[in-house]
């Protein structure tokens, strides 16, 4: 007889601990992304729309 594991095995804790670096580096790539978007045009030759 086989048992059953739950489609996620992991406690609450473990899995905060899984998927923070992924919030972290979300957030991090937001805030180096963000300042040079008023640039973006000048930068890339061509006029707002």
């Amino acid at each position: 007889m086989t048992t059953t594991r739950p489609a996620w095995a992991y406690t609450l804790p473990a899995a905060l601990l899984l998927m923070a670096p992924f919030d972290i580096l979300a957030s991090l790539a937001m805030d180096i992304y963000l300042p040079v978007v008023p640039a973006m045009p000048g930068i890339l030759n061509t006029t707002p729309a």
